[in-house]
């Protein structure tokens, strides 16, 4: 999570965009992440995604429990999971939701700006940031079963530790 965090504002440097607009608090370029600006809604700085926001793009408007549809059999066009594969897969290998949005569900878990708490999205916030913190991801990977492939199905990891099937988007205030 933290590396996550620190690329948005890497690629908010690299496009030459004010320094006043990150989100994430760093003591200078490549240096490591310490916190989140309390102003952080307002910056129009690239950060994670809310759960809330992430869940809104993923599902494109879908009313089911999947983006396409209800159908599992539906879900291997759309997503990579189940163990089909070993490993993650490259972006864009099964069709997109109706937003345009490659791997929503499968291939691999996203990182979220969010807090993980039991009591659902929006509940735990951004919190301030330490080591060892569990921060949400959503999305499902390529080795979680398709029973519990939908956009609702939340994970959690610990935001200093690195893990193979974890990746992220990048959003935007605008």
């Amino acid at each position: 999570w933290f590396e996550a965090a620190a690329f948005c504002n890497e690629l908010w440097r690299i496009e030459k965009r004010p320094e006043d607009q990150l989100v994430y608090v760093q003591a200078g370029p490549r240096s490591p992440v310490t916190g989140i600006h309390p102003d952080h809604a307002s910056r129009s700085g690239y950060r994670l995604p809310t759960e809330a926001e992430w869940e809104y793009a993923v599902r494109a408007g879908a009313v089911t429990s999947r983006p396409h549809g209800q159908s599992p059999a539906l879900l291997a066009a759309y997503a990579v999971c189940d163990g089909e594969v070993d490993k993650t897969q490259p972006v864009a290998g099964r069709k997109p939701n109706d937003l345009g949005l490659f791997d929503g569900l499968g291939n691999v878990w996203n990182w979220t700006e969010d807090l993980y708490t039991t009591s659902g999205i929006d509940g735990g916030g951004h919190g301030p940031l330490s080591p060892n913190q569990d921060r949400s991801k959503r999305g499902g990977a390529y080795d979680l079963r398709s029973a519990k492939m939908r956009v609702a199905f939340r994970n959690f990891g610990r935001s200093d530790d690195g893990q193979v099937n974890v990746g992220f988007r990048i959003a935007r205030t605008l």
